[in-house]
């Protein structure tokens, strides 16, 4: 993809967050820019210019009222996918597509999370085992030329599971794992679906309790008010860019 291309692709999903804006306001749903999509709003007034989507993430209860409306609401050119209206679907977040096969949005439930160290790693752990095992029910592969000697283990160990767990089994010990603290007032909630660390993921909940606006591209869309603090846990020293190296698209 070149860099025409890119920004014409991340310019549709600007178009996908405003629709997914007006959809929130109007059902009363709480979300936030998160990850790369808020560090994009805070440092750059957009996209981080080699980002290739746009990250969201409300809690569970949130999440669970989206996945009421998102169905009917979400219109062509637009398409929602979730396991809730297809359970062949590979991914465990909510996402947004620009036609059948270019992915715009990521919609993650920020899981609510056990004070308890041990609980919160025994729910991280399930997730971990369980997500590529899922992967395997549904036919999804990795490309070989993509993995490495770590993934290839998960892989042969996903593939023994699924072979022994049926299909419906293996989504109910995911769904109910979100739901291990739900409902309590812990101190900590989890973007649970992530390919980062449970500590980087894990992240105080008093910051989703309030948001403020901030430009993305030509939108303005919500931010955690203490994006300081939750910029800073996950990317440090979040207003310094990465080496050239790492500037570079990683899901189209």
């Amino acid at each position: 993809m070149n860099d025409q291309e890119l920004r014409a692709h991340q310019l549709r999903a600007v178009e996908a967050a405003k629709e997914l804006d007006r959809i929130c306001g109007e059902h009363q749903i709480t979300y936030f820019l998160i990850a790369g999509s808020a560090l994009g709003a805070v440092r750059h007034k957009g996209f981080i210019p080699w980002d290739d989507d746009i990250d969201v993430g409300m809690t569970t209860d949130q999440f669970e009222k989206l996945l009421q409306v998102a169905p009917s609401e979400i219109k062509s050119p637009y398409i929602w996918r979730h396991t809730s209206t297809d359970e062949s679907y590979a991914t465990l977040t909510g996402n947004i597509f620009y036609g059948e096969d270019e992915p715009l949005i990521t919609v993650f439930p920020l899981i609510r999370m056990s004070d308890n160290k041990r609980v919160r790693k025994k729910q991280w752990l399930t997730r971990k085992v369980m997500s590529p095992v899922w992967q395997r029910k549904v036919g999804y592969h990795v490309p070989k030329d993509r993995m490495n000697a770590k993934q290839r283990l998960s892989i042969a160990g996903s593939t023994v599971l699924a072979a022994l767990l049926p299909k419906k089994k293996v989504l109910s010990i995911l769904r109910n794992n979100e739901k291990k603290a739900q409902g309590q007032d812990t101190e900590w909630v989890c973007n649970l679906y992530s390919k980062y660390s449970l500590e980087k993921e894990s992240i105080r909940s008093e910051w989703l309790k309030e948001s403020i606006r901030l430009p993305f591209e030509d939108a303005k869309l919500p931010v955690m008010k203490e994006y300081d603090a939750y910029l800073t846990h996950l990317y440090g020293d979040y207003m310094t860019p990465p080496p050239e190296k790492e500037r570079h698209p990683v899901h189209i």
